[in-house]
């Protein structure tokens, strides 16, 4: 059986702590608030998540409608038609999630 298309979005949050923002800034310290973060969004059919980023055919990059901090948490906000493999991109580095 084939779901239906999705015909309206639905929000997307993306927790992640402090800690761990901090964690990935010291990859790339350009990366100076989450607002400088993007997702890399790739269709995925299959509940088989990738290791490693390797750019597929239909990928596009999403960012933010809104994001904020609160008590040690990072909370990353977006609307998207469907669900897909997410993965965070800076310009020049991708970091799966």
């Amino acid at each position: 059986m084939t779901p239906p298309a999705a015909t309206s979005e639905v929000g997307i949050r993306l927790f992640f702590t402090e800690k761990q923002f901090t964690a990935l800034k010291s990859i790339d310290p350009d990366i100076m608030h989450p607002g400088y973060l993007q997702l890399v969004k790739q269709p995925n059919s299959s509940e088989v998540v990738p290791e490693v980023y390797s750019p597929i055919a239909g990928e596009v990059l999403v960012t933010p409608t809104d994001w904020k901090a609160v008590d040690g948490v990072i909370i990353w906000k977006q609307r998207s038609l469907d669900l897909a493999t997410f993965l965070f991109k800076e310009a020049r580095a991708t970091f799966r999630l």
